[in-house]
């Protein structure tokens, strides 16, 4: 390695942002830390005027540390960037002469940020965090649909994080209606104020796809907090749970479906929150049948119900009793969990309900069908509710 491949190295791994400014002013290239501080693609940031990415009261002082470098010195100068949309970094920059045959053809430029923020120090962590989780990332888009911040697709995506930042969201997904739908709706609720969570299907560098299941929340602005676009995460699913969505390939664009889970075993509706959550439900918990009747009847209907039958304050045959009385329609979309040990027992149990029953203990994978067969519509027949 000669070097010139050295010093290539040296640029491109530099911590602080580097640029490189050629006499008319403009970007010639920049490193993955510089786009990083300007939150802008590289492709966006070559051919841009230096200048128009520092805050105008200090231009003047911008363009004589700039005359000085070009005039052969090293120049130190402190600065404010101010990337697209008015968000301002304070940085200090130095201004090295570039020579060739003793002349200065271009500026070499560092900037390092002088103040170490409580948002840089977060984003410092989590990129450490997601280092042990290679199957996650996060996004922050702008309400154009532009990535402004991107960590985790280097191990999820197999793609160069500093290129994907200013690029459209659409550069890490699958193509397709399905797809532009589900992040139609994710925009729109983020828009609203709203959280939303959905599966999407993603394109891998190599071409192939893979599923993820995401969850957006809105992003404000830190400045006047006013919303400014979503903060995504995602989480690349299992094989198991990637077949399973492509048995129901529209399950991607389905509206948050919301799901009661009743139980008075706390460790028991945390781990079903956790799984239900992963696949997209919007988890609503119940230690009672007597609680979960208060629920149904004060606030708003859940789609499924999920309920165990042995508690106290309302067992779930009291609760199942109850609602065919005053809430027939949703005992069609109620799935009961028992610890019965016989085929005999459950079969009564569907006999007197009219319900799917689980026994337990039961697959994560085994849950998501019999859920997503109920929200279809009612089961046809005996043996198709007995899992």
């Amino acid at each position: 390695m000669g070097p010139s491949e050295h010093y290539r190295q040296l640029y491109e791994h530099a911590v602080d942002a580097t640029l490189t400014v050629k006499r008319d002013g403009r970007i010639a290239d920049c490193n993955p830390a510089a786009v990083r501080l300007l939150q802008q693609a590289r492709a966006t940031l070559l051919g841009t005027r230096f200048l128009g990415w520092i805050a105008r009261a200090q231009r003047d002082a911008a363009t004589t540390a700039l005359a000085r470098a070009f005039a052969g010195e090293v120049t130190d100068c402190p600065l404010t960037v101010e990337r697209d949309g008015g968000a301002q970094r304070p940085v200090s920059m130095r201004a090295i002469p570039f020579l060739r045959r003793s002349a200065v053809e271009a500026i070499l430029i560092g900037l390092r940020e002088t103040e170490v923020s409580d948002e840089r120090l977060a984003a410092v962590q989590l990129a450490q965090f997601l280092q042990a989780l290679p199957d996650q990332f996060v996004l922050i888009i702008g309400d154009d649909a532009r990535i402004r911040y991107v960590r985790g697709v280097c191990g999820t995506h197999g793609l160069d994080e500093a290129e994907c930042v200013g690029q459209d969201i659409a550069v890490l997904l699958d193509s397709g209606d399905e797809t532009t739908q589900a992040v139609e709706a994710l925009r729109r609720e983020t828009r609203l104020g709203h959280a939303w969570r959905g599966a999407i299907w993603q394109r891998h560098a190599d071409g192939t796809r893979f599923l993820s299941q995401l969850s957006a929340a809105p992003f404000r602005d830190p400045r006047g907090q006013q919303l400014a676009g979503a903060m995504v995460t995602g989480r690349r699913t299992s094989e198991s749970e990637q077949v399973l969505r492509e048995k129901t390939p529209d399950a991607a664009v389905k509206p948050t479906r919301g799901i009661l889970v009743v139980d008075d075993d706390q460790a028991i509706r945390t781990a079903l929150r956790k799984c239900l959550e992963r696949a997209g439900y919007e988890v609503r918990e119940g230690w009672s049948g007597r609680n979960a009747l208060a629920q149904i009847t004060d606030g708003k209907q859940p789609d499924l119900i999920l309920t165990d039958l042995k508690m106290d304050h309302g067992s779930g045959f009291w609760l199942v009793g109850q609602m065919s009385r005053h809430f027939p329609h949703l005992l069609a979309r109620t799935v009961i969990m028992t610890g019965a040990a016989t085929v005999p027992v459950v079969e009564r149990l569907v006999a007197e309900t009219g319900c799917d029953v689980l026994r337990k203990p039961f697959e994560y994978g085994v849950l998501l069908e019999v859920l997503e067969r109920v929200s279809a519509g009612p089961a046809s027949t005996r043996e198709s509710r007995l899992r």
